[in-house]
């Protein structure tokens, strides 16, 4: 599988950005029209479950955009480490990073919360390039050979990187030394869940994000990376005091407004 990336690699540095995206865009349509028409019937279904409201051509449309935007995120994963100080404002624009700023001035770590929307893998490589050196707590892929590709991809650009399945004690000590921690909040993969609302039904969000800040008293800042008018922008938000709830509701807004960008690909 590993090979297959560096395949891509390869044809994303030979081919100009443009056409790389329209080729993307073409594999995208492909998958979601063939072999992986079950996922894509998966993300309809979810769609309908967050909007009541919304018709079944709507929903497969926007499917078909998730598809399209999703496949793009994995071609701009693909040439994350070119990413550099020197050309950081030609991919993203920051917005309200004093809010980062201001949490870590209390010395006890900050927790960068984001989800499965937008490009958080461009989000979190903006925090290593500017310096802050995040901790990124991430899902490990089935196979190894894919798992340090991604893992390698991630340490070109400044994080350290933290699988699930290991002792998250790399992520204690950096909020310990007040560092920063990241990792996305929007699917409970494994341990303990914690269910409220979400877009009016209940919804099950990880709890051990929220009990690693407790425990180490971190303040946790909401972040979002998405895509606006052929650029991404980060969004920054004040630390949350309301715990999951809380998290929700800015998790709501965000999906709301971005919703063709929220990867949504198994069932809620």
């Amino acid at each position: 599988m590993a090979i297959i990336y560096w395949g891509f690699i390869f044809l994303s540095h030979v081919m100009p950005p443009k056409l790389a995206v329209f080729i993307t865009e073409r594999i995208a349509d492909f998958g979601y029209f063939t072999f992986r028409r079950k996922k894509g019937k998966i993300v309809t279904s979810n769609l309908k479950r967050v909007y009541e409201n919304i018709s079944f051509p709507e929903a497969k449309k926007l499917s078909l955009e998730i598809y399209r935007n999703f496949a793009k995120f994995i071609y701009e994963f693909l040439i994350l480490p070119r990413l550099n100080k020197e050309n950081l404002s030609d991919w993203l624009e920051v917005e309200h990073r004093e809010y980062l700023d201001t949490a870590l001035k209390e010395g006890k770590g900050v927790l960068v919360l984001s989800a499965h929307l937008g490009n958080w893998e461009l989000g979190a490589g903006m925090l290593g390039v500017l310096g802050y050196s995040p901790t990124v707590i991430a899902f490990p892929q089935v196979s190894r050979y894919v798992k340090n590709f991604f893992t390698g991809r991630r340490e070109t650009v400044g994080m350290k990187v933290v699988y699930v399945e290991q002792r998250l004690f790399p992520a204690v000590v950096a909020l310990k030394r007040g560092k920063v921690v990241a990792t996305l909040g929007d699917r409970a993969y494994s341990g303990p869940t914690h269910e409220v609302e979400f877009f009016g039904k209940p919804f099950p969000f990880p709890e051990g994000i929220f009990e690693l800040a407790r425990r180490t008293q971190s303040s946790i800042v909401p972040a979002f990376c998405v895509r606006e008018d052929g650029k991404y922008r980060v969004y920054l938000e004040p630390p949350l005091k309301g715990g999951v709830e809380e998290w929700a509701r800015v998790l709501e807004k965000y999906v709301k407004k971005y919703t063709s960008q929220w990867f949504l690909f198994d069932p809620l």
